[in-house]
């Protein structure tokens, strides 16, 4: 059996870099993050491999379960969600990848009161003033989570 993969619809949305001086562990990683539509009469499956669960749920929902601790996320999937949930409709977010060149994210993490931040584009500890994407400009490590400094809802204006 052969498959061939069709990205013609594979739209580039973000790309993660992070951080020179480690925040979390000393790897480096280069991400793209990427959107598109499912086929009809397909389903996405995760691989078992480098993905071992899959949930299918509204970027919001999906942060409302990474609140409550049902599930894991870094920074660069919590402030991703954040972005994906301002848009009522895939085709909107197909419509902004589609508008603008994905940005190029490289947080920088600071100590605040003892605990881990990271700042993002636009932020006053970010050597870039430009916001890269809508939403906070640093999230801090408390409550074993990553968070805004003003709570859940500071995601999503």
């Amino acid at each position: 059996l052969q498959l061939m993969l069709d990205c013609t619809n594979l739209l580039p949305w973000s790309r993660w870099i992070t951080p020179v001086v480690p925040s979390m562990m000393t790897k480096r990683f280069d991400t793209r993050f990427f959107v598109a539509r499912l086929p009809d009469g397909q389903e996405a499956r995760h691989d078992d491999h480098e993905a071992t669960s899959g949930l299918w749920v509204a970027p919001r929902l999906a942060l409302e379960r990474y609140w409550q601790g049902e599930v894991m996320l870094a920074p660069p999937q919590i402030m991703s969600l954040a972005h994906l949930s301002r848009f009522p409709t895939a085709q909107a977010i197909l419509a902004e990848a589609r508008r603008r060149p994905p940005p190029v994210i490289q947080p920088e993490p600071y100590q605040h009161e003892g605990a881990r931040v990271v700042a993002y584009p636009g932020d006053e500890r970010h050597p870039t003033r430009e916001r890269a994407m809508p939403g906070p400009t640093k999230l801090i490590y408390r409550n074993e989570r990553f968070e805004p400094f003003d709570g859940f809802e500071a995601l999503f204006l």
